[in-house]
């Protein structure tokens, strides 16, 4: 918890998700690696998500290791972080985290970033089960605004049963669609159970889609979430509310 008492950037987030990608005794991790390793749900969340550290000078690009830090290279055609550690790497990213950004555009973008975490793993959800189904799906999308409906009114396990639904049925239907369609249809779903009274039912997360190394960071330790945060029903309320009250306006240094 200390390590993430004052940082409210999300570039400072994604970096300690991609130090804690490292194992304890390791200086080079490959690229691909560091998406195996699941720095986000997605491997295209997480290019994104790196290209923010890399733009704002929290990696650098270089071959040259005269400090600690993160480091990126290019070895054999093939990009590597290097990690030079240092006794005082915590007080470092601490004194890095202090933000002059105004409280409210700073919540507004953490709550971004829990929105694309929750949307990257119903992507992940949806190729899961569509490779089952021999459902080809394609342009998938996890900063479709329309994703954001469901996590303001249900669960993430929730999700997972109407995106299940629809997976399914399309299916039945074709052997290819694009993503969108998949999401209208989902919605569909949960239009008819809201309008009709029916509860919907929770699914579980599968095991083969592990939790994120940034998942981890923002809901247990920047959350203080004890329980699933799957089961988590309006996330954006929750979410407020828990960050208004341990950082009040105008408190953010």
């Amino acid at each position: 918890m200390k390590e993430l008492d004052k940082v409210y950037s999300n570039e400072q987030l994604i970096l300690i998700a991609i130090w804690r990608s490292f194992h304890p005794n390791e200086q080079i991790l490959g690229l691909h690696q560091l998406f195996l390793r699941k720095l986000t749900p997605t491997e295209t969340m997480s290019r994104h998500n790196i290209n923010l550290v890399l733009m704002t000078g929290l990696v650098k690009v270089s071959d040259r290791y005269d400090e600690p830090g993160l480091f990126l290279s290019i070895k054999g055609g093939k990009p590597y972080f290097t990690a030079i550690r240092s006794a005082d790497r915590k007080l470092r990213i601490q004194a890095a985290s202090k933000s002059e950004i105004d409280s409210d555009e700073q919540l507004g973008k953490l709550l971004d970033l829990v929105f694309d975490l929750l949307s990257a793993t119903i992507v992940e959800y949806v190729k899961f089960f569509s490779d089952r189904e021999k459902l080809t799906v394609l342009r998938f999308d996890y900063k479709s605004p329309a994703l954001r409906v469901f996590f303001e009114n249900l669960s993430l396990s929730q999700t997972f049963m109407l995106f299940w639904r629809s997976v399914k049925n399309c299916a039945e239907e074709q052997r290819s669609i694009e993503f969108n369609q998949i999401v209208d249809r989902a919605y569909g779903y949960f239009e008819y159970y809201s309008s009709a009274g029916k509860e919907i039912q929770s699914y579980p997360r599968p095991k083969l889609i592990r939790r994120s190394q940034l998942e981890k960071i923002v809901f247990f330790e920047l959350l203080g979430l004890e329980e699933d945060p799957d089961l988590l029903p309006n996330i954006h309320e929750f979410f407020i509310d828990r960050t208004t009250s341990r950082y009040p306006a105008g408190n953010f240094t």
